[in-house]
């Protein structure tokens, strides 16, 4: 029987946190072998009758674009999966309507015109402040479904939750106990210092109504996501404010949503101000996942096969009838690019690199070509370096020939161990790709690799000369590859010898959403979300073009 379980894995579990990934695990009914099939490490498991495949964030990799790229890697390796579920952690948004306390569970769902989730960093800056842009895509319909049936069910106090939860007991870093006592701060009272919030007023403290019992409350609606933490009780209230009310804030879930069609599911561990500590991660953690338990244990799987394949042709359709006619004429003289406008337009640089990693790795598989990525995130807050960018490829590189099971020249471990074992002196960038990184390419000569990166742009014109020597010197190597991802400014890599460039800019911005706001306007006609009144429709479309300002 347990054969049959792990013939397709319909669902993908993303999380960010090692306690995330601990408390998922925990809700696996039955546990298969690891894989590592690319640069993720796999999870596998069964949960009810459906398969699960889980995967976590590289360590110290937080935000949006590590995100989507580990949801593409996992879409890439395993093709059967229909839909996603992020589950994890967030800091709640405490307010009138939604009484959200600390372990409660906050799920993604379509509110007030947004779909379930929106990033609150994402925009342009204008003298009044950041004007939000783009739109983020509400959790697919089986999983919509799953929601109401389970909100009916705890209408009538039928839910598996307690069980699940009683689960984690078990492990004393899941249990209710080891979290300490819920208290939230007025939103203008700073933390008093220290680990934990014994130095702090308590004359500042919410009086709130006690619980009766401990019961956590799941509350559906909006979740922000961005790449920066929140840790501000005034910033967290007016952010909210402006999206028209959000339950929680978070750092992964809009890199997924338009890519990874999912349900986010998060445990509130904390108020997003700050007096915000880890006490009360491990618990959150395991309230989310037990959510999301119970979200698999009401869709038959049958359901997952008939009703919800993400169906490739009818995404690249849409994608295709919100590009502006303009792009489409700009790239018609370009077959090369075609396919990957077709699935990443409206899209930044970020999310383009991610489909072109999403395509080579499924084609590299089969001829045991490395593919070796680097996406700069603007979380980091740092400038790009040569080096770092280098080193980033090499470590992959010896994580694919230890996964590959190719033996590793001992020149080469020496040489590394020189540069690295005594931390006196990091090699140069000249360095470390003549004496390790070249000959660890050779290994691979009969295939090649292929070196991805984004992000160039957020390096200094002195970095950006030392990126492109290093490229020229890979670039040598037989059957190897280079694809750059940035801003037209960044000239330099220009110099790159017979490369194939492709400039792509949006031309005229109001013709795009011209386009967008019209097929809009007529898809809410046909579904009588909207008037039909002629005149009514025209003034909608005017003054969204004007307010929109050329967005």
């Amino acid at each position: 029987m347990r054969q049959n379980y792990r013939k397709n894995y319909s669902v993908g579990w993303v999380c960010a946190l090692p306690i995330e990934l601990a408390a998922a695990k925990m809700m696996l009914d039955e546990e298969h072998e690891p894989s590592s099939q690319d640069a993720n490490l796999y999870t596998l498991g069964r949960i009810g009758k459906h398969n699960v495949v889980i995967a976590c964030l590289p360590a110290g990799q937080m935000g949006t674009n590590s995100a989507a790229i580990v949801a593409a890697q996992m879409k890439s390796t395993f093709k059967s999966i229909r839909f996603g579920l992020m589950v994890g952690i967030g800091g709640g948004v405490p307010g009138a309507e939604a009484d959200i306390r600390l372990g409660d569970v906050v799920v993604s769902q379509p509110y007030n015109g947004h779909g379930g989730v929106i990033q609150y960093d994402f925009g342009k800056t204008t003298p009044s402040g950041l004007q939000r842009a783009g739109f983020l895509n509400a959790p697919p319909a089986i999983l919509l479904n799953a929601v109401q049936e389970i909100r009916a069910n705890h209408s009538i106090a039928r839910t598996g939750l307690p069980e699940s939860i009683s689960r984690l007991s078990y492990k004393p870093v899941f249990a209710r106990d080891s979290a300490g006592s819920d208290v939230l701060f007025e939103a203008s009272y700073d933390h008093a210092g220290g680990p934990t919030c014994v130095l702090c007023s308590g004359d500042r403290r919410v009086n709130r109504q006690p619980r009766k019992g401990q019961d956590i409350v799941i509350h559906y609606g909006t979740i922000a996501s961005g790449n920066q933490i929140i840790r501000d009780g005034i910033t967290r209230d007016r952010v909210s404010l402006e999206l028209g009310g959000v339950l929680c804030f978070e750092m992964e879930a809009a890199g997924l949503m338009n890519r990874f069609p999912c349900l986010v599911i998060r445990g509130i561990c904390d108020y997003a101000d700050s007096h915000k500590n880890k006490k009360w991660q491990a618990y959150a953690a395991g309230t989310a996942a037990a959510y999301a338990k119970e979200i698999l244990s009401v869709i038959p799987p049958a359901n997952v096969v008939i009703t919800s394949p993400v169906d490739e042709t009818i995404q690249k359709k849409e994608a295709i009838d919100r590009m502006s006619p303009l792009i489409l004429q700009d790239t018609a003289k370009r077959p090369e690019w075609r396919a990957l406008l077709r699935r990443s337009i409206g899209c930044g640089k970020s999310i383009i690199m991610t489909t072109v990693i999403e395509a080579t790795i499924a084609k590299a598989q089969s001829v045991n070509k490395p593919v070796l990525q680097f996406i700069y995130d603007h979380s980091f807050r740092r400038h790009l370096t040569a080096c770092a960018l280098f080193e980033s490829y090499t470590k992959q590189l010896l994580m694919y020939i230890e996964r590959s099971n190719k033996s590793c020249p001992s020149a080469i471990i020496t040489r590394i161990v020189e540069f690295y074992g005594s931390k006196k002196r990091r090699p140069d960038v000249q360095e470390l790709i003549v004496e390790v990184l070249v000959p660890l390419c050779q290994i691979f000569e009969a295939t090649g690799a292929i070196f991805l990166v984004d992000g160039v742009d957020e390096c200094s014109r002195q970095e950006a000369l030392e990126i492109l020597w290093g490229f020229r010197q890979l670039l040598a190597l037989p059957s190897s590859g280079v694809v750059i991802c940035c801003r037209e400014e960044v000239k330099v890599l220009q110099g790159i010898p017979d490369s194939n460039q492709i400039w792509i800019s949006a031309k005229d911005t109001r013709a795009d959403l011209e386009v967008f706001v019209n097929k809009e306007t007529e898809k809410r006609q046909r579904d009588r979300s909207i008037s039909s009144n002629e005149a009514v429709l025209h003034s909608i479309r005017r003054e969204i073009l004007n307010k929109a300002d050329g967005m």
